[in-house]
Formats: C-alpha cells, structure tokens, sequence
C-alpha cells in the first residue's frame, strides 16, 4: 500500500503548492494583497492539515477515531481557507481582465453539488453508525472532497479569464471543470465499496485506482496552474499593467517571500517528521501492549493448570481413603473453599450416576458416563441453564472392582475470566472458547454459544481469516481501512488444559477503545512538543512577515491612492465637464452619462439609465444609420469614429449633436464609449451664415447684370421719352406710355433683387410709424383677405418709430400677411402684435431697443426642413405659377438692411409666428414741405457714356430741353474733349462702368484738369460704400432715370 499512500500525499499537495506560487507572482507583481497573500497563508494552513493527516494514509489502522476526527477537522479548516483563497484569487482576476463573474460560477457549482449529495443520501439513510464519532468521519471526509471540487471548478473560472491572451483558454476551462469532478465521484465510490462489504483485496485495488486516478486529476491540475503562472501571468500583466494597484519589486520584499516559503517547507517536514514519529510510537506501543496481555495469559494459564492439578490429586487422595465417613463431606466443603476462584460447585454422585449432594448449589442431574478405576474424566463444555460449564469426574470402587460412585467438580469460568480481566490492559476484551471456537464465556452474553470468528467479523468492516487459529500463543495483527468504525487492532489466544480438554482465553482489542494521547510515551510526546514549537515559530515569522509585507504595501497603495485620487478628480473634472455629454453604453442601453448628457436631452440620469431603447434621443430619420454605426462598432469593425446627427428632447422639440465613440469593454462585454456636444446653436449660425453666403451670392450676380441692365432700361426709357415728344398727341402716345411703364416696372424688379439680396440699400430712409402702417395695412386685409380668416392687431410697443423707406416696410408687411394667408385654406387668425425688447446679447447688442412686430397666424405650419429653407430665394413650397419664392427673401433682405433680425418659431398643424425686430427711432419725424426748384434751361454738358444709344438718346432730350451737350464714347474721349472745352462746360455726366478707362479714373483726371468741375455720376448699380469711396462729385443718379429727375438735380447743382 506505500505506492497508494505517496500518491494521495503528492496529489493533495502539488496543485496547492502551484496555487500559492501562482498567488505569490501576482502578490509581488501587482500588490494586491486580496486573492494573494490570503491564498498564501490559506495554503501554509492546508499544509499543516495535509502533513498531520499524512499518517493516515501512511499508517492508517492505528490511529483512534478521536484523532482522525481532529485531524479531519483540520484538513476542514485547511479546505475552507483553500477555497476562500481561490475564491480572492478568482476575484482578483476579475478585477484584472474584467472578465468573469464568482456569483454566476458558484451558480453552476450547485448543479454537480446537488446531484453528489443526492447519490451519497441513501448511504447515509442505510448506513448504521454506534458512535457519533464515526458519522463524523464519514461527513468530514464527503465535506473535504466537496472543497477540493469547488476549489478546483473555480480554478476553471480562473482558466477563463485568460481568454484574452491565450485563445485555449475556453477549452482548458471546460476540461478543468470536467476534471474536478473526480473529487466528487472518489466518495461516491469509496463509500458504498465499503457499505457492500467487499473482501480486504478487493478494497485495497480500488483504493490504489482510485490513488492512481487522483494522481492524473493532480497532475493535470498543477499542468494547468503551472501554465498560467509561467505563459499566461507575463501576457496578463502586461495586457492590463494600466490596473495595477501598485508594484512591489524590492529586494527586501523578495527576501521576505524566499524566507517565507522556506519556513512554509520547513513547518511541513518537521511537522512530517514529528507526527510520523508519534504515529510509529504509537503503533509499536499498541502492539507491546497487546503481546504483554499475551504474556499475562500465559502465566494466568500456568498457574490456572497447577491449581487444576493440585485440586486433582487432593481428591483422588481422599477417595482412596474412602467416602463412608462423614468428614469426607467437610473435606470437599474446604476444598471448594480453598479452590473457590476456580470451582464452582463440588457433589457426590452414586453408582448410578445420580448426584446426591453438592456443595454449594444443589445439582439435580444424573451422570451417563461409564467409569474405569483410578481413572478420572473431564467431561467437555456442556450448557448448564444460561452458562457453559466443564466437570471433572473422580469415581470410587470398592475392594472388589465395583462401582460405588464419585466426586465431581464444576470449574468456574466466570470467575476465571473476570480474574484474567484484572490483570490484562483495562481495554482488553477477554473470552473463552471452546476447541471448536464457540464462546463459552465472554462480557457480551449475547455472544455465548456463538462461534468466535462469527462474532468478530460482525464486528468490523473487513471480515477476517484466521487460517490456524487455534493453536498456543497465538498472535494475529490485523489492520483496517481508513473509513472503518471499528479497527481489530490484535488478538491474543492461550490454552488451559482441562485433562484431554482445553479451553482457550482469548484476547482483543478495538483501536476506538484509545483515548488520543492515552497511549504516548514520554519521547513521543517530547517531539510533539518540538514539533509544535517550529510550527508555533513558522507561523509567528509568517505573521510577522505578512505584517511587514502588509505595512509596506500599504504605504505602496496609500502612494498610489493619492496619486489615483488626483487623478481621478482630474479626469472627473473633464469627464463631468459642462462643455460635453459623456455616456458609456452596450447593446442593452446606457451604463453612465454625465450631468451635461442628461441637459442636452432635457432628462434625468435614472430616466436614461432606464431607457430599453437608446435610439429614442435619436431624430426617427438618423436612428438606422446611427444602430448600424453602433453594431459595427461594437463587433470590432469600428473603432474611433466621428458622427452626427438629430436628436430628441424630452419635449419634442429637435436638436443637432455630434460625437466622437470608440469601442472599449466593459464587464467582459463590448462597449461604446464617447462623448457628445449640442451644436444647435452652431448649426442656427452655419445656416444662417449659408443663407447670407446664398443671398451674398445671388446679390453678386444681381449686382453684375444691374448696370447692364439699367442701362437697356435707360435706352428704352430715352428712346420712348423721344418717341413721345415726336408723337405728341398721337394715337401711339398710348403704346409710347406702355413702354415707359413696362421700362420703369423692370426697374423696380432690379431695385427688389438688389433689395432682398442686401446689395441695395433702399432709397431715402426716413421715420415710419410702424403702427399706422399696421392700422392701415390692416384695413385692407380685412377686404381683401377671405371672409374665414380673421385678423387682430394688438399694438402694445411704446416706441413705435422706425427708420425706413416707406415702401419697403409696407412690401414687409405684405409679403408676411399673403403667406399666413395661404397657410390658412380653411380659415383660422391672422395676429399683429408689437412690443418693444431689448437685444439679447446673441443676436443683437444688449443696449439696443428693437421695435418687434409678431405676425402669428394658426395654419398649417412649417416643418424643420422647410423652415431652414424658407429665406433662400427662389424656395417656395407653392404649387408652380402660384408664387415666385422671392417674397421672404425680400423681407430678409430688408430687415438685414435696417440692422434688425427675424425670428422664426413654427409647429406642424399649429401654426408660425415670425417676429420682426427693428432698432427703434426716437427722433421726431418733421413734416417736409416739397421745395420745386426752377429749373435753368441753359448751360453746356459733356455726356460720358459707353452705350452709344443712351448717349444719342440723352444728347436729343437734354438738347430738347434747351442745354448744348457734348459726348464721349469712353472716359479718354471725354478727358479730351473736356480739356478742349473746360471753360465752356458747365457739368459732366459721367458713367462708372467702362471700357478703356474707368469712370472712377476718368473722374480723378478731371479733377486734375478743373478740381471744381461739377459732376454727376449716372450708373446702373452703386453701393453705399461705393459712394463713400468716390470724392469730388456733385450727385448720383441711378439707372434708368426719368428725363425730369436728371433735370431736377442739375437745376439744383447749377443753382
């Protein structure tokens, strides 16, 4: 069986000693001290557990029941201390990789543990136990197999959560977990190969398997640890390195560990050594006291025979003497006396075999037995009531060879026994038996009659064989197995001879029958006591190295917490910043946002937290671009990604947000991390800068087509102001009147272009009552306007001048009463209302008063797409032929140009309000009295031109009109014939866009030539700043202009 015991030992040992090493690389890579030191400290213990209990497998059968329940008991603590440790050291993994759970492995732990205890019930249900003890060791030892498989199957968890550097990890995990089951399947087994009785070889070839199969189980238990700690250990450290608590790498701290393990080693040898030596002394003991009793009885023996003998001659004595006389009966009364410790009764019989006196119980029984002369006879162990007796018969015969009787004797057995008992070890079981081994006297006394090795075999788990048994000093050592009851520790048998009869004493002993130190010697307990000592020291250094080791990591993680604190509070700042929205989220929703994500959204952080479907802060429009973003993201295929989109308030109302995301994990699970910012007010501007930037543009163009423009209007206007003077009051003065009309018209549509897109400032700007054009404008709405539309006017501003061109805030006024018009097809309200506000600081300076005008109507409204769009030129939403998409355009363009803004808020089915905002204007507005200058019809003028019909057209009317005119063709022509006829010419009508020279050029040389010459400036298209930048000019004049306006303002320059 040594084969067998080395293997339990090695099998229990290696994967703890793997563990605590694997604990340790940790402990000092990384200083945590949860799931490292304790599992330390939780293996120093087992170990203590496993060299105490290492004579169990090495000397099993002579160690007490109490001993192997204490030992148990410390294998129990052991077990506890191992699993807590595995447990810290799985949780420890956890915090590394963040991979795993320990609730949901203890989970699957109780599906295997359930069914163990299920198989191993009805055992205990069957199972007998005489001592308390001895149920105790069979639940200690299922418990002990039950740690090593929780321990072991978590061990498989561990083997997981090293998936990330090693892809077997998932397999070598199952196959962990598959193996643990063995320390399940070893009790089940072992116990009812017990319960069913097999013979001692049987028991002992399935221990050795069942050895030899945990031995595998160990190995590839270690294999696997081993593994971890030497491949997978660097891989994870190095993975996860931005986790660590803190790094322990002193020399001090390594020497510590190395003494630490060296005392750990040494606790476990001398412990070995120490216990092993108790056990051996103990053994030897047990077996001197069993062969002194055998002694014992070989001398009771002697002296039980010489008794015997000496009884036997005294009575053959007397009968030869004969037994006529009464004295013989005193005589055989003092013998019995005298021999009492071995007689149990004395009697005469007749010749008839009838017993006729005894002394001192009456016999009633006749004797069958033929008698020869001076022979005697024992007769064998006959019953006798309860009891078994043997008789030693003495006859008597007379002179002549007849027959007259005897003496018998009854020997006591009891009395026997019981004086044996007195001199044998207190815990001796003493009996005789017969020739045949039937119990003739024993302390049971359900035991008389029974054959002996019956009766012990009923004893014990494991029958005996005693082959040749019955036979003088006799000596039999028997062993049992380590989760027997009842150990048969030896049996001693010595005969007494009886005549030709014997009777055998025999002696036994059960090992339960031992105290636990009862039977240690003085030098056993002597290294007991060394042994404790070193174990005593052991762990006082080991205590005090963890103190140590303790100390120092927590001046290490103190460090390290404060430097984590602060940077923590650091990265919390960002992190709860105002500027941005942080979330981190899986496939199941939101895991954390910050105060700002919650404000951007309008809700509460448990409302988000809550929220089953994220895509409900997402615009209906974006949600399937953003979830398929979002699920590539988090297979992997995406990493870092930028995006934007619409999203949705608590409110409703639409806000525009970007962010940045990347792909991270969290709880073992792919997770997207990243942060948003609302860019509403972004977007506003963006669009709004758009809209300037288009209107910009279209005004560019506006501005480039409006000289040459202007000028074909100026031809036609000309041509038809001549026309007209040579057809006065004709019948085609009519048609004449047309195309004057039809010219000035495409005049205003230039001027309006040039108005919307804000090129074009309006004419003469002057103080408007807004309020009297509202009243008035009202008026006729309510005419106009269908008869289901009703209109209001609520004038409550208190400055309610502003500055303007009456024309163009009556066209703003229209244009936004005919739109809410033909929001309303059926019916609804049209509403004025005035205030005054301040600007808000946004889009207006704070220290101005605006003037605001509310337009609100209850139609149809306008969508977020339309409203974005509704002051491009040309964006209508009107069915063709019923609008020109120019109108709020126009009155963008006006507004801008008085320095105001527009407002805008609509809801689909509810209605739009714009409101108007206008600086006011405090000045008084003075009536102006129309002042008619007469004008002087002489004078010479040169005409500057490049358009040769505008230059025969004007050189005809002004000529009409009584002036001596010059013209040029281009500005090097005029600059000559100026220097020709400079003291003749009165003023200079000039043209700003031409070829050869430039209007501004020409003028720059005519005031070199005369710098009081006196000029008017006559051009398609000027800015405000354009005017500003030309100096020395008497007047401008846009074109076209009436023939009457040009003469007007060279009246008033010539004076």
């Amino acid at each position: 069986m040594l084969i067998s015991e080395v293997l339990e030992f090695f099998y229990v040992l290696l994967p703890v000693l793997s563990l605590t090493a694997l604990a340790y690389r940790f402990t000092f890579e990384t200083g945590k001290r949860t799931g490292s030191s304790l599992l330390f400290f939780s293996a120093v213990f087992y170990l203590i557990a496993v060299y105490e209990s290492f004579y169990i497998t090495a000397r099993f059968g002579l160690i007490t029941s109490a001993e192997l329940v204490l030992i148990q008991i410390l294998y129990i603590i052991g077990g506890f201390l191992l699993i807590f440790g595995v447990f810290s050291l799985y949780n420890f993994f956890i915090r590394l990789t963040g991979i795993g759970d320990l609730s949901s492995s203890l989970k699957k732990i109780l599906i295997p543990g359930g069914a163990f205890v299920v198989l191993l019930f009805p055992y205990f249900w069957v199972q007998s136990y005489e001592k308390m003890l001895h149920l105790l060791t069979d639940i200690f030892y299922v418990l002990i197999q039950l740690q090593f498989f929780i321990a072991y199957f978590t061990l498989g968890d561990i083997m997981l959560t090293n998936k990330d550097v090693c892809k077997k990890a998932p397999r070598r995990s199952k196959w962990i977990k598959l193996f643990s089951l063995y320390f399940l399947v070893e009790p089940v087994l072992w116990l009812w190969f017990l319960k069913l009785s097999f013979s001692g070889l049987a028991l002992s070839r399935v221990f050795l398997a069942i050895e030899v199969a945990g031995t595998f189980v160990s190995g590839f238990l270690t294999f696997n640890i081993l593994h971890i700690l030497i491949s997978h250990s660097p891989l994870l450290l190095e993975e996860y390195k931005s986790r660590y608590i803190a790094i322990v790498k002193s020399s001090i701290m390594r020497r510590l560990a190395v003494i630490a393990i060296v005392a750990g080693f040494a606790v476990v040898l001398s412990g070995t050594l120490a216990t092993g030596l108790f056990f051996d002394m103990q053994e030897q003991i047990f077996i001197s006291r069993i062969s002194k009793d055998a002694e014992i009885m070989r001398v009771f023996s002697r002296e039980s025979e010489r008794e015997i003998e000496s009884l036997s001659l005294k009575i053959q004595l007397l009968i030869k003497n004969g037994l006529e006389s009464e004295k013989v009966k005193d005589t055989i009364r003092s013998l019995k006396e005298r021999y009492g410790e071995i007689v149990s009764n004395v009697f005469f019989f007749d010749e008839k075999g009838k017993v006729y006196y005894s002394h001192p119980e009456i016999l009633n029984f006749t004797i069958p037995e033929r008698f020869l002369k001076d022979k005697f006879i024992t007769t064998p162990v006959v019953k006798n009531g309860s009891s078994f007796s043997t008789f030693v018969l003495y006859p008597y015969f007379s002179q002549d060879g007849k027959f007259l009787g005897g003496i018998g004797v009854e020997f006591n057995f009891e009395n026997l026994r019981n004086n044996l008992e007195k001199l044998v070890e207190p815990h001796s079981r003493v009996l005789f038996v017969d020739a045949n081994l039937g119990i003739v006297i024993a302390g049971e006394s359900n035991a008389l009659g029974v054959n002996f090795i019956e009766f012990l075999n009923s004893q014990i788990d494991s029958p005996l064989n005693f082959k040749g048994l019955v036979k003088d000093d006799t000596l039999i050592y028997e062993r049992v197995y380590k989760n027997s009851r009842r150990t048969i520790l030896g049996v001693a048998m010595v005969s007494v001879n009886f005549n030709s009869h014997k009777i055998y004493m025999v002696d036994y002993h059960f090992l339960e029958d031992f105290g636990i130190f009862e039977v240690v010697p003085r030098a056993t307990l002597f290294w007991m006591i060394l042994s404790s000592l070193g174990i005593l020291v052991s762990v006082v250094v080991i205590l005090f190295l963890n103190f140590k080791f303790s100390e120092h990591l927590e001046y290490e993680i103190e460090k390290r917490t404060i430097e984590l604190v602060r940077s923590e509070e650091k990265y919390r700042s960002i992190v709860e910043n105002p500027f941005f929205g942080a979330y981190l989220m899986d496939a199941s929703g939101f895991k954390y946002v910050n105060d700002k994500f919650c404000e951007i959204f309008g809700y509460s952080k448990d409302e988000i937290l809550n929220l089953k479907d994220y895509s409900l802060l997402i615009h209906p429009d974006d949600r399937e671009r953003l979830n398929k973003q979002l699920r590539k993201r988090l297979k992997g295929e995406l990493e870092i990604s930028k995006w934007s989109a619409r999203g949705l308030r608590k409110d409703g109302s639409v806000i525009f947000i970007e962010g940045y995301t990347k792909r991270v994990e969290y709880e073992g699970k792919p997770a997207a991390q990243g942060m948003i910012i609302d860019v509403t007010e972004e977007v506003k501007r963006r669009e709004a800068l758009q809209q300037t930037q288009k209107l910009e543009a279209l005004g560019t163009l506006a501005s480039g087509i409006a000289h040459d423009f202007n000028n074909i209007l100026q031809i036609i206007i000309g041509a038809a102001q001549l026309l007209g003077m040579k057809l006065k009051n004709s019948e085609y003065m009519r048609w004449v009147d047309t195309i004057n009309t039809t010219a000035l018209r495409g005049a205003e549509l230039a001027k309006r272009l040039l108005t919307f897109s804000r090129k074009k400032p309006t004419g003469e700007m002057k103080p408007i009552n807004l309020h009297q054009m509202i009243e008035e404008s009202v008026k006729v709405f309510r005419e106009t306007f269908p008869r289901n539309i009703e209109i209001e006017a609520y004038l409550e501003a208190e400055d309610y001048m502003i500055l303007g061109e009456e024309a163009q805030v009556q066209q703003v006024i229209f244009n936004l009463a005919v739109n809410a018009r033909d929001a309303m097809p059926d019916g609804g309200k049209l509403i004025f209302r005035t205030e005054n506000r301040f600007g808000n600081g946004f889009e207006a300076d704070p220290n101005v008063e605006y003037v605001v005008m509310h337009v609100i109507d209850t139609g149809i409204g306008m969508s977020e797409e339309v409203k974005r769009r509704i002051f491009e030129p040309f964006f209508t939403t009107k069915p063709a032929g019923k609008g020109t998409g120019l109108g709020l355009s126009t009155v963008y363009g006006i507004v801008k140009s008085y320095n105001g803004f527009i407002k805008v808020y609509s809801e689909v089915g509810k209605g739009t309000k714009f409101s108007i905002y206008i600086p006011a204007h405090r000045e008084v507005q003075k009536e102006s009295k129309e002042v008619k200058v007469k004008v002087g019809r002489t004078g010479t003028l040169l005409l500057i031109d490049d358009e040769e019909e505008i230059r025969i057209a004007g050189k005809e009317l002004l000529e009409a009109e009584g002036f001596r005119v010059y013209v040029a063709g281009d500005g090097v022509e005029g600059i000559e014939i100026y220097k020709k006829h400079k003291d003749e010419i009165d003023l200079v009508i000039l043209d700003l866009n031409m070829p050869k020279m430039s209007g501004k050029d020409t003028l720059a040389q005519l005031l070199l030539i005369n710098p009081d010459v006196k000029v008017i400036i006559a051009t398609g298209y000027i800015t405000e700043s354009e005017k500003e930048e030309v100096k020395g000019v008497a007047g401008f004049i846009e074109k076209p202009f009436d023939i009457s306006k040009l003469l007007q303002m060279i009246a008033e320059i010539l004076g």
